[in-house]
């Protein structure tokens, strides 16, 4: 063999021979590297929601739409509402992730739960006997009011309005009405008020905004009850947003909104955190009947700690590597990284 053939020998043996070791070396690394990374995403999680038909269970289950993408089912627990949501997420181990009202977390401290954002405005709705002659929160003494279910959100939105307008237990008589038996309620004669926390797709807000026995009450001091806490937010339905077809509401009313939250176990797999926030910007990002668009999700109204994820997202947008890679492809990445 000449020299110069030699030469080139040598030089391809040692150009194998460090990438070879290097190869090694790296699948060594990547060996070692595997015994101590995190878990990868759950296959499953549970999720608690309101009632069949609420809007909780609806965004729910476009929440379970998107996670079924990804291979990660969704389990639905039924509860009374946002209370009794918040304390599964905090003693309940089973729980993951749930659908929280603005300002609840602030009366009823709260250990291990975090936030994602709040998600959208939930309203107040108002709806009286159109017969009855109501026209202010003044009018309610001795009436029969709806005040939501006990472990609802609503019922704990409404009571303190009561209180602020000072109608007591004693002044009025309090019924935890099912949403779903309103509007038979008002045609029985058996409900003079109900209150409603929820969206304007909510299946029991629109049945109570079309019953023809029923209105929905303007609250003219809406100005002064945001003074009194800082979750409440006044929005204006403007005349015929509800159903322009039927010029429902007929004219602009004024009332409160909380905003739902999305919170989540303080140990929720980072990965989902970013998976929930991604999907959240998609959806509850647009414009709507109540919000302009890139209004939420957000960090505001949300009186549980954020996430260390929510906090990232909402500085820097969505994980770099999820924007460009498959969903397992970019956990297995952040795992290995």
């Amino acid at each position: 063999m000449s020299k110069r053939l030699r030469t080139v020998w040598n030089n391809i043996r040692d150009v194998v021979s460090i990438w070879g070791a290097g190869t090694v070396l790296f699948v060594v690394g990547l060996i070692v590297a595997l015994q101590f990374v995190g878990p990868p995403p759950p296959d499953r999680i549970v999720m608690v929601t309101g009632a069949e038909g609420g809007a909780y269970r609806l965004y729910g289950e476009r929440f379970a739409a998107s996670l079924a993408e990804v291979g990660i089912e969704v389990e639905f627990r039924t509860t009374a509402g946002a209370v009794e949501n918040l304390a599964l997420l905090e003693n309940d181990d089973t729980v993951d992730v749930g659908f929280v009202q603005g300002g609840l977390a602030e009366s009823n401290p709260t250990e291990g739960v975090v936030a994602l954002g709040s998600l959208y405005y939930e309203p107040l709705w108002v709806f009286v006997d159109a017969s009855a002659g109501i026209g202010s929160l003044g009018d309610l003494a001795d009436k029969r009011l709806a005040v939501g279910s006990v472990g609802s959100g609503t019922r704990a939105v409404v009571m303190q309005l009561l209180s602020l307008s000072g109608i007591g237990s004693e002044a009025a008589q309090f019924l935890d009405t099912e949403p779903g038996d309103l509007v038979a309620g008002f045609e029985s004669g058996d409900i003079d008020v109900a209150f409603l926390v929820g969206a304007p797709d909510s299946e029991y807000v629109s049945q109570l905004v079309h019953a023809r026995s029923v209105r929905l009450l303007s609250l003219e001091r809406a100005d002064a009850y945001v003074r009194y806490s800082p979750y409440f937010s006044k929005i204006t339905l403007p005349q015929g947003v509800l159903d322009l077809g039927n010029d429902l509401p007929p004219a602009d009313t004024t009332t409160l909104a909380v905003t739902a939250m999305l919170a989540a176990k303080e140990d929720l797999h980072p990965a989902l955190n970013d998976l929930l926030l991604i999907w959240a910007q998609e959806v509850f990002g647009q414009h709507s009947l109540l919000a302009d668009a890139g209004q939420f999700p957000t960090e505001r109204y949300a009186d549980l700690p954020l996430s260390s994820e929510a906090r990232r997202f909402y500085k820097y947008g969505p994980p770099l590597l999820m924007r460009y890679l498959p969903f397992w492809a970019a956990t297995l990445v952040d795992r290995l990284w």
